[in-house]
């Protein structure tokens, strides 16, 4: 997925293949992102001025400066702002370590990260780089879901009921289940609400409505995914939304994605060699008149352009 470069008097054009090898071409202009091809049967998409735009995030695993940080170099590259962050659990929500899970405790022991999350939870000048003051996304909310490796029990005894914030960032907020949250400007407003892994496994039901944004930590159960779960099916089966993103099967995520109905899974949120994995963040914009469009961005770096 290595970018290619091209200019001319007016624009200059950045072009690489995404996760779900689709071509994708970029086009910039006067340092603002003004296109996006994303094939070469689908029409040129042109961001607004008022969209509403989201940073989407897969597994991260205590791996949240990663994630961040390819998305604040996304701003930096396309000239847009996010309005909200959004996660599809398996955030690393730990505060007391004596509770880790087996392969939390296993994949910490080789790496430190996996608890990197605790720095977002406690404050840190690294979180403070992006949600304290000054920081990258100081003005918006990162919302979440629970996933497999999280201390759900800490999750629920911390987050505040009203205004969803959990830890030492107002703009840090965990999604319950029954619950919507709305994210707008002067022109729209769109709709989110998940059902994370705590929620499948006791079998309690999502907000009964549907939603322009859903969240789950699992891939619904289906002819082609048995091991997917049978609550996220029945919910958006009942309360179609407009998109659906989800993670937890890492690696396999992406090729379970179902384009036509705009069902995106993402990776987790890891490095190699400098980059990170294919199809692990993602940008959605959403128009005021509903055109939208889903990105999974290169894992190499836009700092260059």
């Amino acid at each position: 997925m290595s970018l290619n470069y091209e200019k001319n008097e007016d624009s200059e054009f950045v072009h690489y293949t995404d996760a779900l090898d689709r071509e994708i071409s970029l086009i910039r202009t006067n340092g603002t992102l003004t296109g996006i091809v994303s094939s070469f049967f689908r029409p040129l998409f042109v961001p607004q001025k008022d969209s509403l735009r989201f940073g989407i995030i897969g597994d991260t695993h205590g791996h949240m400066t990663d994630a961040l940080t390819k998305l604040d170099e996304w701003v930096e590259f396309s000239g847009l702002p996010l309005d909200a962050l959004l996660q599809v659990g398996d955030i690393g929500a730990f505060d007391d370590t004596s509770v880790l899970d087996r392969v939390t405790r296993e994949m910490a022991e080789k790496d430190s990260e996996e608890l990197g999350f605790k720095k977002y939870l406690q404050g840190s000048p690294e979180a403070d780089k992006f949600f304290g003051k000054n920081g990258a996304f100081e003005k918006i909310n990162l919302y979440f879901v629970e996933g497999n490796h999280d201390d759900i029990n800490y999750v629920l005894q911390n987050y505040n009921e009203q205004t969803l914030q959990i830890g030492a960032y107002s703009n840090i907020r965990y999604i319950p289940e029954n619950r919507v949250v709305n994210v707008s400007n002067d022109k729209q407003q769109v709709s989110i609400a998940g059902l994370g892994w705590n929620a499948t496994k006791q079998y309690v039901n999502p907000a009964k409505e549907q939603v322009d944004i859903f969240l789950s930590h699992q891939v619904p159960k289906s002819v082609d995914t048995p091991y997917g779960d049978e609550e996220v099916a029945k919910h958006i089966e009942s309360f179609p939304p407009t998109y659906h993103f989800f993670g937890h099967s890492h690696n396999r995520a992406v090729s379970l994605s179902d384009i036509p109905k705009n069902q995106y899974g993402l990776t987790n949120v890891q490095k190699s060699k400098g980059k990170l994995k294919p199809g692990s963040i993602g940008v959605l914009e959403i128009t005021s008149e509903k055109e939208h469009q889903f990105l999974y961005l290169p894992e190499d770096s836009l700092r260059s352009f």
